[in-house]
Order: structure tokens, then sequence, then C-alpha cells
């Protein structure tokens, strides 16, 4: 089959409107810790500032620095947790807010339901720890601010030579090399450490599946992949820490199953995709793909590579 028409059969996955009251209660006592839920290598959390996929929901952001200054932010952010809501759910509410869309319109009785824990965090002994921590985070706003401060220059990696954000883990800086077209001697390397590499790397897997990912052949596997690798990069911007020997067989073996990323870059047909086939990242672009378009593509398709060897 033509390459063009077996990438444009890939459907959008579509995704309703969230909950109903019933639902949306239990989510939210998933959230706070009182209904267990396993089945995910980790807890997962769309920043309610910026939307990105994190691992903390009170602590700030590793992509914009910002955290909950209120009660009220701080029970949204448990909400808004993979402990009560479904993988096509997280990453709609992460578009939403990207998009500056009212989640109370996005989410049925949203309101409702934070309303009734605001009024009830007095008489309901469970959610003490919850508005505890709000309290901590209210009391050390500078602490806050430094250490938020702080993640936003670590998860940007940026080249030394222009100052331009770094979107290839192991490939000179795209905006220099731009401007360098014609000079003969070899271009410099990006330099950046292999911590750095793996940020660049990571991140830029987790804002394709955010904002371009369509499709893939394997839900689980892609589901859990973004888990581990939610995981990965807070431990890098947080600790400085690489993952080890077991942590990266977990993603290549997640990675592998997942098979393959479909992107309609907002169309109605698939535009692009990548594939793993015999441990080999396969790229298809569409001729009817923008330069922008195509160069995410090949930048998610390269990053995608220097994760599975690395």
């Amino acid at each position: 089959m033509d390459k063009d028409k077996q990438i444009q059969k890939i459907q959008i996955r579509s995704i309703e409107k969230l909950g109903k009251k019933s639902d949306l209660a239990m989510r939210g006592l998933r959230a706070l810790g009182f209904v267990k839920d396993k089945k995910h290598f980790t807890i997962i959390y769309p920043c309610q500032f910026c939307g990105r996929l994190i691992n903390y929901a009170l602590t700030p952001c590793i992509f914009c620095g910002n955290y909950p200054k209120s009660g009220r932010e701080g029970v949204i952010a448990y909400l808004l947790s993979s402990n009560g809501l479904e993988f096509d759910d997280l990453m709609k509410i992460s578009k939403a807010i990207k998009d500056k869309f009212d989640l109370e319109l996005l989410i049925s009785n949203f309101r409702e339901l934070i309303d009734e824990i605001l009024k009830n965090k007095r008489g309901q002994p469970e959610y003490k720890l919850l508005f505890r921590m709000v309290e901590d985070s209210i009391n050390n706003k500078e602490r806050q601010r430094v250490v938020g401060l702080e993640y936003v220059k670590r998860s940007h990696i940026v080249c030394d030579r222009c100052g331009q954000e770094i979107t290839g883990a192991d490939l000179p800086c795209i905006h220099c090399f731009s401007q360098q077209q014609g000079v003969e001697k070899p271009f410099p390397p990006n330099n950046l450490s292999i911590t750095e590499k793996w940020i660049v790397a990571t991140n830029n897997l987790l804002l394709f599946t955010e904002n371009h990912l369509s499709n893939t052949d394997n839900v689980e596997g892609l589901e859990e992949l973004i888990f581990v690798s939610v995981y990965i990069i807070n431990r890098l911007i947080e600790k400085n820490e690489l993952p080890d020997d077991n942590l990266k067989s977990l993603w290549r073996d997640l990675f592998r199953k997942t098979k393959s990323f479909y992107t309609h870059f907002g169309g109605e047909i698939a535009k692009g995709s990548i594939r793993i086939e015999n441990d080999k990242i396969k790229i298809e672009a569409l001729e009817s793909c923008t330069g922008e378009e195509e160069f995410t593509i090949m930048a998610f398709g390269h990053n995608l590579s220097y994760l599975l060897k690395s």
C-alpha cells in the first residue's frame, strides 16, 4: 500500500467530555489517596498552570516553575491526577490547559466538587494532609520561587552559543547550524552532558505526545511509556539522576511494545508516523507536511533513537 494512504487511514482517538458527579467524586478520593490505584508505574498530573505532565502536584512544576498558592489550587492539583483520571482524560486536560480552556466546562461538576472539599476541609480529617502541604508551600514562597526557577532552567536546555533551546539530544544546535550553511569545516556538537541529553530527548518525547500524538498501535504500551518517561525526567531535573540500567531496560521494552506514533497536526488525516522496526526508528512524513511539521517529526524520531540506544 502507498505509504501516504496507509498513514491517512490512522484515526484520531476521540475523547468525550469528562465525568459525571459520582465518577468525579470517586476520582477526587483516588487523587487524595483514599482509594488506591496501582495500575501504573507512578502517579502523574497535568500542571494546572502550563499543562505539562509532571510527577508532583504541590511542588513547583519542573517546566513552568509555578505551584499551588491557595487551598483551591491545591485541591485542583490533586483532582487532576492519574489516580482518578484515565490517560485519555489527562491528555485532554493537558491540551485544554495549554489552550487556556475553562476546565469547569470540560469536566462535569468540577466546581461543585472543589467547593465541597473546601467547605468540608475542617470536618474531614482525611483532607488535613493536603491542606497542610498547601499551607507549607504558601509559607515558603521564596523557597518555592527559587526551586521553581532552577527547575525551569534545567528543563529548558539552551545552546551556549546562540541561547536558543536545543531540540535534538545528540545533534548540533539547529539554530546555529542554519546560520552556518555553506561553511566547509565540520559544525561543532552541542556539548551537552549525558544528563542534559536525556532531558532534551525525554522532554521532546513528552511534548510530542502532549501536543501532536493522534494514535498508536498499542495504547497500553504508550500509556506506561509516558508514565515512566515522566518519572525519568522528574528525577533528571530534580535530582540530576540518570535512570539506572533496570529503568532504561523498562523504558526500551515499553517503547518496543508501543510500536508506533501517529500525528495529524490538527488535521483530519494523519500526516506522519514514527515506528520502531528491529530496534531501528522509521520516520514517515507526507508531502503535505509543512516545514515545521516535518522538522517536528524528524526531531522526535532522532530523540527516540537516542533514548533507545542510550
